[in-house]
């Protein structure tokens, strides 16, 4: 989008007034580690605690180069050295620990002082609007959110997971939420607004509330659109994308738990606008988005469930740049919905 037409206060209203209410599980206690069940695939979730999403500076700053023997610390200098690495390189999100090292993960999170303000529950909105074409007065409120590690089947450093609200143009030009969608492994779901649940600035549920709710998977980091259930997780959710390439991390079906919304941990978390790049690149606190590597180490060929680590927001050629063409083709109905489309 052209700079002349980003309208930065607009847009930072808008993300403020339809930010997601996200529902998790209590986050991991200071000292406390993972704990596996016997059989969480049938028997109940394999943590428990999770961790919430924060500040991109608490994954900077605990993180390092890969191969680089030098100590983690200001995010300054880590930006300075992301920028110099190739597409190809990765980062060390918790030195000294594979993918696999799950007790070093959640040890090494346990022990960052999260009371710090630059640590704050936070999330990051991108906003795309169309003009013109196929999805012509819509505009797209991306909400990022940062996680520091997937511990579910698969596991792998780092997780990016978002939740999208879709505005549209009402003939006096305000606009109006028609639909939702959000991030589930590798592919996701879609309803329509009035499906959604909601609720108000105070974070209780509210039919005509702002702020759809989403049910934050243990583990995965999902993201569902109702609680009460397990979600089933098969090679139709990835679709068929790692099925027809060899590469999906499993077969057979596995699952994915939700809390519910008295019992979870909800958080309207923060809203932080990303500003649009500079003559393509981003300057500043916001150095990080012109990284092109991975966040986090590289899966193991002897263990295939240690999947690689993700790409970065700026190359997500689908979800970042067409969110809505995201939604249509790639996103599935939330279960019990009829389709739609948002063209």
């Amino acid at each position: 989008m052209p700079e002349s037409s980003y309208d930065q206060s607009r847009y930072q209203m808008l993300a403020t007034k339809y930010r997601p209410l996200l529902v998790l599980y209590p986050e991991i206690p200071s000292g406390s580690l993972r704990t596996e069940h016997p059989r969480w695939r049938a028997g109940g979730p394999p943590l428990t605690h999770d961790y919430h999403p924060r500040d991109i500076r608490l994954i900077l700053e605990n993180a390092a180069i890969m191969g680089e023997q030098a100590e983690p610390g200001d995010y300054k200098v880590m930006m300075d050295k992301m920028e110099k690495l190739a597409p190809n390189k990765h980062i060390d999100i918790v030195v000294g620990a594979g993918p696999g090292d799950r007790d070093a993960f959640w040890q090494r999170y346990a022990s960052i002082d999260r009371s710090l303000p630059k640590y704050a529950h936070r999330c990051y909105a991108h906003v795309v609007e169309k003009q013109r074409g196929r999805y012509r007065k819509l505009l797209a409120i991306e909400y990022w959110y940062a996680y520091l590690y997937n511990d579910w089947k698969s596991v792998h450093e780092m997780d990016w997971e978002e939740i999208v609200v879709v505005l549209k143009a009402d003939s006096q030009g305000a606009e109006k939420p028609i639909a939702c969608a959000c991030s589930a492994h590798h592919g996701g779901y879609r309803l329509r607004w009035e499906k959604v649940e909601k609720a108000d600035d105070n974070g209780h549920r509210d039919i005509d509330g702002n702020h759809p709710i989403a049910y934050v998977a243990q583990g995965s980091h999902a993201n569902y659109f109702y609680s009460g259930q397990t979600y089933i997780t098969t090679a139709e959710v990835f679709n068929g994308l790692f099925v027809c390439s060899g590469k999906f991390p499993f077969t057979g079906e596995f699952i994915d738990f939700v809390t519910d919304f008295d019992g979870g941990d909800r958080r309207l978390i923060e809203a932080v606008l990303i500003p649009p790049p500079e003559q393509n690149k981003w300057t500043g606190e916001w150095r990080w988005l012109n990284f092109h590597g991975r966040w986090g180490s590289a899966g193991s060929r002897m263990r295939p469930l240690e999947q690689n680590a993700p790409a970065s927001l700026a190359t997500r050629t689908s979800q970042w740049h067409s969110p809505f063409m995201w939604i249509d083709e790639i996103c599935q109905e939330a279960p019990g919905h009829p389709t739609w489309l948002l063209r």
